[in-house]
């Protein structure tokens, strides 16, 4: 009976892919052989498992080399074996600066790594025919516990052990960004496993790790859609509320033919708004809290629109000298600019409320006068007189 492993006697050659899983991720595969993976970041590109020979590895960097001339800055061993680390070398006229490994994989290199080169040089003849071009063992030189983060320019990548499975140093890479998760021999698909060196006992614990993370993931992805969600439910209820309230102030003083009065009781659409909207952002106010931040808001735009507002209380003195005669020449006009008033009352206690009741750094000066450069004024205006105009019609 021979005493040889079935793959000493795998010697087809594989038909090689090279698939992009991701916008900045690709998978490198042959038929069940120990894969690659690829992740071309903005300014370099990271190997997660670096194949067998630095010969073999040439043929990786051939694909990679047709999408992007980056330069191969990181490769990272998901665990020591030979046939996924020993081409490490071969990345080295390409800009590899580092090596990167959990420590628990470090220790199995100290501990068995030759061992292990031999064993497998002898067990896969095929993946080990430039076996000539290995130096040696593959060293790390960047050693990790647990976890770490690594930022290829803008993108973010995790690296990270879950617990012990396929060997006691296996290691995960995560691309949040994109959902994209390399494995190793962690999780296997369609071939046995090769349990040399596994824990069997907690293997099936790291996958359930493995698993809950996904949840995890998922759950956040989910607050997040939710969140955003809520949020735009939020502004567009809101921006009617805004509208609405504008409307019937701007229809209020328009009709009142009582000078002055009409600008102080015109006030009370301004209070019942901010605490409407107080309601709609789950962030109440009482009355004395709504008057308070309405006086606030008042005070920064009489600042910012002085000129406006002397329009505005020369209309409603107007009416008094004309004993409400002149309602129907100035409530177009006033009404105009008591809807523009309470428009950006409102859209400012939007932004105090949003922020979590706050200001923030900038102050609601900073707020209102963001909100008014924003603004086509004079579109607003001329749109609020005429529908107002139309509302006295009727």
């Amino acid at each position: 009976m021979s005493n040889q492993f079935a793959s000493s006697a795998d010697l087809e050659e594989k038909k090689i892919t090279f698939s992009q899983l991701s916008d900045h991720c690709w998978a490198y595969t042959a038929e069940g052989d120990p894969n690659t993976g690829v992740i071309i970041g903005d300014d370099a590109v990271m190997i997660i498992d670096a194949t067998a020979t630095p010969i073999m590895a040439q043929e990786v960097i051939r694909r990679v080399r047709e999408v992007t001339d980056k330069p191969i800055k990181y490769v990272v061993l998901t665990h020591y074996h030979a046939v996924r680390v020993l081409g490490a070398s071969g990345y080295r006229k390409e800009g590899l600066e580092q090596i990167i490994a959990s420590k628990d994989t470090y220790d199995l290199i100290v501990e068995r790594g030759q061992q292990d080169m031999d064993s497998e040089i002898g067990r896969f003849p095929r993946l080990f025919r430039g076996v000539e071009s290995v130096p040696g063992l593959t060293w790390p030189t960047l050693i990790f516990k647990h976890e770490m983060r690594l930022w290829l320019g803008g993108l973010e990548v995790r690296i990270m052990q879950l617990g012990r499975g396929h060997t006691k140093g296996d290691t995960l890479v995560w691309v949040p960004a994109e959902e994209v998760l390399y494995s190793g021999d962690l999780v296997e698909y369609d071939a046995a496993c090769y349990t040399g060196d596994a824990y069997l006992s907690e293997w099936p614990q790291t996958l359930d790790n493995l698993a809950a993370l996904n949840a995890g993931l998922f759950a956040g992805r989910l607050s997040d859609e939710v969140g955003k969600r809520l949020t735009e439910v939020r502004r567009d209820v809101a921006d009617k509320l805004i509208r609405n309230y504008a409307l019937g102030k701007g229809v209020a003083v328009g009709l009142n033919p009582v000078p002055l009065t009409d600008l102080a009781a015109a006030a009370g659409f301004d209070v019942a708004l901010v605490t409407h909207l107080g309601h709609v952002y789950g962030l109440p106010f009482t009355k004395a809290e709504a008057g308070e931040l309405v006086l606030k808001i008042a005070a920064q735009i009489a600042l910012l629109m002085g000129a406006i507002w002397g329009v505005n209380v020369l209309a409603s003195a107007l009416k008094g000298i004309s004993v409400g005669l002149s309602t129907a020449l100035t409530a177009g006009a006033q009404g105009a600019l008591a809807y523009f008033s309470t428009y950006i009352t409102g859209r400012a206690a939007q932004a105090y409320l949003a922020n979590g009741k706050s200001w923030g750094e900038r102050g609601p000066k900073r707020v209102v006068e963001d909100i008014l450069g924003s603004l086509d004024r004079d579109s607003i205006l001329r749109d609020a007189r005429a529908e107002i105009l139309a509302r006295l019609r009727n």
